[in-house]
């Protein structure tokens, strides 16, 4: 497979889930085909993104956008948008530097 992995990152608004609801009737089979990669799959509801990024699950997402830009070091205005996924991205890799945590501390510490 030769195209890039493209992955979609949604809020759960009314809007946004219709609009997944219609790309995936229209192109299934390539959300098919990113599965068959054997790649791992990560799914993270908005409460885990809110709470990974700013310690609260409810937080609003100009608590989001602030926390992004503060985590990041980030001095200009950055999109709501963008930092949706920037927090997505944030949550993932806070999540999978604690699964490497976990999976070394049960080997004994071995790296």
């Amino acid at each position: 497979m030769n195209q890039p992995l493209r992955v979609a990152i949604a809020d759960d608004e009314r809007d946004m889930r219709e609009f997944l609801d219609e790309a995936m009737r229209r192109l299934g089979h390539q959300v098919v085909a990113v599965a068959a990669t054997g790649r791992p799959l990560s799914e993270y509801s908005a409460l885990e993104i809110k709470k990974a990024v700013t310690g609260y699950g409810q937080a609003e997402k100009q608590q989001v956008n602030t926390m992004v830009k503060a985590l990041l070091n980030v001095e200009e205005e950055v999109e709501t948008d963008a930092s949706d996924a920037l927090a997505a991205a944030i949550c993932h890799l806070n999540t999978r530097m604690f699964q490497k945590a976990v999976e070394e501390s049960a080997g004994g510490g071995k790296r």
